[in-house]
């Protein structure tokens, strides 16, 4: 139901409520009208028998009853036959007797009916003041207020209208906020790159010119690197979080780029005696970030290799269902149980992370997929090892994202 048939419902109900209430109030009314009429009209008869007592026949009684003469002079006839007969005080009560219990029932109907639309009408307000609070959670995204200002009352306007601000207000800091703390990580990752350059220069210059440190060289260039990749994996999931990453969208042969992600990883495949095997279909072309795909599939070939020495990995890709489909599998010790959807977050130091790890490599696949609309998941197989199986829309480049 649309917003504008919900405000048109509440306003009905109301309409029909106040309508009942005064056909109800004006039908009491107008019995208590009728039930004294009725009375009049009794005394007036019995006053047109008194006086007809000397008629001979009925037609002349009915005749006078229906003539138009003066009715005062009857009903005042009626009132003192009444009183003859032993009813000085209580000839009203004679007269409405007949009717006192219709009377009872219409007014206990009119409380019961008032009663009955009071207590709807605070169910209503309730579940109106229900739905407005719930409008003002998602209000700035789906109901622009200078657009829709007949839909609501003024009072909910204004106090939509300062949450608003305040929702704004809040914004506004929070994303100053975020745009300080990438500022700061900024500077800090640019400052800290410097001296781990120069580092890693040095280190690579004792190692060509000491052979005997060569050992001690190596384990230094390892932590530099750590250190180099932790700073960029930072600096990436910071702008992921404050949003300042935009894809840039291209069409890329499938074949062509997870080629070039095999050719560069197999550096270090080989040493752990690893094979890697592509099956696809041929003439695919993604609609992605060709850097970040890459990215993706790096960082799950890496865990892969890590676990899996002298083994195999298998990447497969295609298109099922109008999205692309790729899946990873290695055969080495897998997850363990429970833990497969917690290697994607962040800083998870599970059984398949290496040591020296930053634990961020997953987390930011996770969050590219994510800029692709797709997902990715994590599982064990039966018969041993890990796969990998990521979704993402198949589109083409008049597509907008």
């Amino acid at each position: 139901m649309s917003k504008r048939e919900k405000y048109y419902g509440k306003e009905g109900f109301w309409i029909i409520s106040v309508f009942g209430i005064m056909c109800i109030i004006f039908m009491t009314i107008y019995t208590m009208f009728i039930f004294k009429e009725v009375a009049r009209q009794n005394m007036i008869f019995f006053g047109t028998v008194e006086k007809a007592m000397d008629y001979r026949t009925s037609a002349n009684l009915v005749n006078l009853i229906f003539s138009s003469q003066n009715k005062s002079d009857l009903y005042y006839n009626g009132i003192q036959l009444m009183k003859k007969a032993g009813y000085e005080n209580s000839y009203a009560t004679l007269i409405f007797l007949p009717y006192q219990k219709l009377m009872i029932f219409n007014i206990y109907s009119a409380i019961i009916m008032i009663f009955t639309l009071i207590i709807l009408g605070k169910t209503q307000k309730k579940q109106s003041q229900k739905e407005e609070f719930q409008i003002i959670l998602y209000l700035k995204k789906h109901v622009p207020i200078k657009k829709n200002l007949h839909f609501f009352s003024k009072n909910f306007l204004e106090s939509i209208e300062k949450i608003r601000k305040d929702i704004d207000k809040q914004q506004q800091i929070h994303i100053e906020y975020n745009e300080k703390i990438m500022h700061y990580m900024e500077d800090v990752s640019h400052q800290l790159k410097t001296p781990l350059s120069v580092m890693r220069m040095i280190c690579e210059k004792i190692e060509m010119r000491y052979s005997k440190f060569s050992v001690e060289m190596g384990k230094c260039l390892g932590q530099i690197d750590y250190m180099t990749d932790t700073i960029r994996d930072l600096i990436n999931l910071g702008k992921f979080d404050c949003k300042k990453f935009q894809m840039k969208f291209e069409e890329i042969s499938a074949e062509i780029l997870v080629e070039t992600v095999v050719n560069d990883i197999e550096i270090l495949a080989e040493p752990k005696n690893i094979e890697i095997s592509v099956q696809g279909k041929l003439k695919i072309k993604w609609l992605c970030d060709p850097f970040w795909m890459q990215e993706v599939l790096k960082n799950i070939l890496k865990n892969c290799i890590e676990h899996s020495p002298n083994g195999k990995i298998e990447i497969f890709y295609g298109i099922e269902k109008n999205l692309n489909k790729i899946i990873i599998r290695d055969n080495g010790q897998g997850f363990m149980f429970g833990r497969e959807n917690k290697i994607f977050e962040r800083y998870f130091l599970g059984d398949r992370t290496k040591e020296g790890s930053s634990g961020l490599g997953l987390s930011i696949a996770q969050q590219v997929i994510k800029q692709h609309f797709g997902t990715i998941t994590a599982s064990n197989r039966e018969c041993g090892g890990a796969e990998f199986l990521i979704l993402f829309p198949q589109m083409d480049a008049t597509t907008i994202y």
